[in-house]
């Protein structure tokens, strides 16, 4: 990276620090680095290692809920959701899809996209009977501007927003024959009601990761898979009695890519 361009990095970082910032799981490491790089993912090929933080402990492909659904077979982020007195309320991101002699096509289509999952504190196993525990993947249905699709493709970064929901950066690439018109999103999820939409009027932005702000008005800063750096700013400021109202914050502001050039925002 030239240093015009690592001046303006190390000047957006200052801008994204300075501010009340919902991070990620592992978005942090962009913000130690000078260029910023893919998240760390972890990876089990068999589907039999553990997942392990401090605040988890999870097999791949393990049951998240009644339904049997899988817990991901790969995981490049993941995002607190909410804390409960004895509970975390966790999404993980997943952005591989996999293939394997024994699944069928639906265990297939499971191993990409997103899943919440309530986990105790105490021991950071999964309680299989919440009902907020889902996944969203390739069979999920979706909503992309006034249309109904379905699909949740690779994911490889989340990020919180000031109510019941979160951002995901989906990338563009072609899974199981899936439209590539359908893919390559920001998309938001309600993680309450599983309701997923995929922000189609931000464009095609390709999201290698994300991260938001509520000082005042929302603010989401997002860098594509080519380093190109984005933010939006809503028109108007959070509603902080009233989260529920925000969702509205999503599609009336500016966004504004990065020119490195001449460092400086210019409207996109």
């Amino acid at each position: 990276m030239n240093e015009s361009r690592r001046d303006f990095f190390t000047q957006a970082k200052s801008e994204i620090l300075s501010k009340n910032i919902l991070f990620s799981g592992w978005i942090s490491a962009f913000l130690k680095k000078d260029e910023p790089e893919t998240q760390k993912l972890f990876y089990s090929q068999s589907g039999q290692l553990k997942f392990n933080s401090n605040l988890f402990e999870i097999s791949f492909g393990e049951p998240i809920n009644q339904k049997g659904e899988p817990f991901g077979d790969s995981v490049a982020d993941y995002l607190v959701l909410e804390e409960l007195p004895e509970q975390q309320i966790i999404a993980f991101a997943y952005p591989k899809f996999l293939e394997k002699p024994e699944w069928n096509l639906k265990r297939q289509q499971q191993s990409t996209g997103i899943s919440i999952v309530s986990v105790y504190k105490k021991n950071k196993s999964i309680n299989i009977t919440s009902p907020y525990n889902q996944k969203l993947d390739l069979t999920t249905p979706v909503v992309l501007g006034e249309k109904e699709i379905q699909g949740v493709g690779y994911v490889t970064c989340l990020a919180k927003l000031p109510w019941d929901a979160f951002l995901f950066g989906e990338q563009l690439e072609i899974v199981q024959e899936t439209s590539q018109e359908n893919l390559g999103w920001l998309g938001i999820c309600n993680w309450k009601t599983g309701s997923v939409y995929k922000l189609n009027h931000f464009g095609r932005l390709n999201p290698k990761w994300i991260a938001t702000s509520i000082s005042n008005k929302l603010t989401i800063y997002v860098l594509s898979s080519t380093n190109e750096l984005y933010k939006y700013i809503s028109k108007n400021n959070i509603d902080t009695e009233r989260l529920q109202n925000n969702y509205n914050l999503l599609f009336d502001g500016q966004l504004m890519q990065a020119d490195l050039a001449n460092k400086k925002w210019v409207l996109k």
